[in-house]
């Protein structure tokens, strides 16, 4: 989520609700607690991550 800065302060988990078609915060994290939720999900692509 960016703020008047451009840098990302905070990460929102969402899901899309089918019957009124759009997206619902369901979480708000710090990016420390993202990426800590992440890693089990998705194996960081080590191309990505040395560009």
């Amino acid at each position: 989520m960016p703020c008047a800065s451009g840098k990302a302060d905070l990460a929102l988990v969402v899901e899309e609700d089918a019957k009124t078609q759009a997206y619902l915060t369901r979480t708000v994290f710090s990016l420390d607690m993202a990426y800590l939720d992440a890693q089990p999900i998705a194996k960081p692509n080590r191309e990505r991550l040395n560009p």
